[in-house]
């Protein structure tokens, strides 16, 4: 939950990219939970694409 939180105040800093829109597709991972997340600066969004369970 602070992870999400960090990543709305820099996302960033808080997060790493993933796929080919490095600044708009970025990933957040915890020690067990991975999220991948699309970021729309023009509407100051972050859209919460998937939430998945490490082992």
């Amino acid at each position: 939950m602070l992870a999400l939180a960090d990543a709305c105040y820099d996302p960033l800093e808080a997060t790493h990219p993933w796929g080919e829109a490095e600044d708009r597709n970025r990933m957040i991972e915890t020690g067990r939970v991975r999220a991948l997340l699309f970021v729309s600066y023009s509407q100051k969004t972050i859209s919460v694409l998937s939430i998945d369970m490490l082992p």
